[in-house]
C-alpha cells in the first residue's frame, strides 16, 4: 500500500517531457526587466554583434535542415530504386 502511494506522489511531482519544455515551474517576475536591463547596458557595437549573431544561427538552423533533407532525399533514392534493366 505504502508503494502505490509513493508511485503517486512521483507521478504527480514529475510533470511530464511535453510539459517540462513547454512551461516553466513558477512564473519570474524579474524576467523581462532583466532582459531590458541588459540590453540597455550594451553599446551599439555590441547590440549589432548580438543581432548578426542570431541571424548568423538562424542561417546555420536553416541551412542544416535543407542538408538534411538533401542526405534523407539522397539515401531514399539510393535504398528504394527500382531496378530498370
Amino acid at each position: 500500500m505504502s508503494k502505490e502511494k509513493k508511485s503517486n506522489n512521483t507521478q504527480t511531482s514529475k510533470p511530464s517531457l511535453l510539459q517540462a519544455l513547454m512551461s516553466r515551474a513558477e512564473w519570474d517576475k524579474d524576467y523581462k526587466g532583466d532582459l531590458q536591463e541588459q540590453w540597455k547596458s550594451m553599446n551599439d557595437g555590441e547590440r549589432a554583434r548580438f543581432i548578426a549573431g542570431a541571424v548568423f544561427a538562424l542561417i546555420l538552423f536553416i541551412a542544416a535542415l535543407v542538408g538534411v533533407y538533401f542526405v534523407i532525399n539522397f539515401l531514399r533514392q539510393l535504398i528504394f530504386v527500382s531496378p530498370t534493366s
